[in-house]
């Protein structure tokens, strides 16, 4: 037992630990496509929206988000295409992402389906 117990000791600390810092999206009402790929397309137009966020100012390493987004319909193909560009500052962090999107239209008897 005290063997297996010193190699597990041994194995964690080895490991680097690492974590995920997500985002903060508040502003959802006025833009749907980070949170929601299946809106993508749903307007039936080109859509693009650029959202700024920045917290806590004055103090250094506060958090900073913008995103960027687009999306449009392809009626030919009954589908939609977005992007999302989103760069997050927060302290000594600085992610930068970017997301494809896509989604197809599925018509049924009385609704439409976006998957």
């Amino acid at each position: 037992m005290r063997k297996i117990i010193s190699l597990l000791a041994i194995i964690m600390l080895g490991i680097n630990l690492l974590a995920q810092q997500d985002p903060q999206l508040s502003l959802n009402k006025y833009n749907i496509l980070p949170v929601n790929p299946g809106f993508a397309g749903s307007n039936e137009a080109i859509c693009t929206s650029v959202l700024y966020r920045s917290q806590w100012m004055g103090f250094e390493g506060a958090p900073k988000t913008m995103i960027f987004s687009g999306d449009m319909a392809i009626s030919s193909i009954s589908s939609g295409i977005g992007i999302n560009i989103l760069s997050d500052n927060v302290g000594f962090s600085k992610n930068m992402l970017i997301y494809i999107k896509y989604n197809i239209f599925l018509n049924f008897a009385l609704t439409i389906i976006k998957i």
